[in-house]
């Protein structure tokens, strides 16, 4: 995953929260403030104390029969922001014939556009915590954890699972780059 040098890490700290006071109007912009202050703290907390990298699950298979897609079973990730990546069910993602050479995947937390949850009317707007998965031949400057890597011949070639997970071969599915944190085995 990307690393982040102390200096960065040190600015998720939230350096001021709201005092409450009798009379205090709580708008939305107030309730925001307020909340974001426990988000930040969780993610300063869980990113310092825990590390990011894969907690639990996350495993990635070939196809069978091999072809361009990749299989990632449920699992738990935190990214270098100490953000909580959850993917709930297994899911597929084609890779295409678009790219060859060194392949990364990688995992990315993402957020929804504040919506009305059905039949709730004028009720509150809801943020989904939700998740990215991409295939890229550079990494990016945004937050990430691999989940793999795949060293491709050819835009044709398919994905393999490794069959020595100690040296995989070419369009091998790598796993050894994974950074694996762990969670307690009754949390497994």
């Amino acid at each position: 995953q990307r690393t982040m040098n102390i200096e960065d890490l040190v600015q998720l700290f939230p350096a001021r929260r709201i005092r409450p006071v009798d009379g205090l109007a709580i708008t939305a912009g107030v309730w925001e403030e307020a909340h974001e202050h426990h988000r930040q703290q969780v993610r300063f907390h869980t990113r310092l104390y825990h590390g990011s990298g894969i907690v639990t699950g996350l495993e990635v298979m070939a196809s069978d029969p091999p072809d361009t897609s990749v299989y990632i079973l449920p699992g738990v990730a935190v990214d270098p922001t100490g953000q909580t990546i959850v993917l709930p069910q297994p899911v597929a993602y084609d890779i295409g014939h678009e790219m060859e050479g060194l392949l990364y995947l990688l995992l990315s937390y993402e957020e929804s556009r504040p919506r009305a949850e059905k039949g709730q009317g004028d009720g509150p707007l809801h943020v989904h915590s939700e998740f990215s998965i991409s295939a890229r031949t550079a990494l990016p400057a945004t937050p990430w954890v691999e989940l793999a890597r795949v060293r491709r011949r050819s835009r044709e070639d398919p994905f393999l699972d490794a069959r020595n997970p100690t040296q995989p071969g070419p369009n091998e599915i790598d796993l050894r780059f994974r950074h694996e944190i762990g969670a307690p085995q009754e949390a497994s």
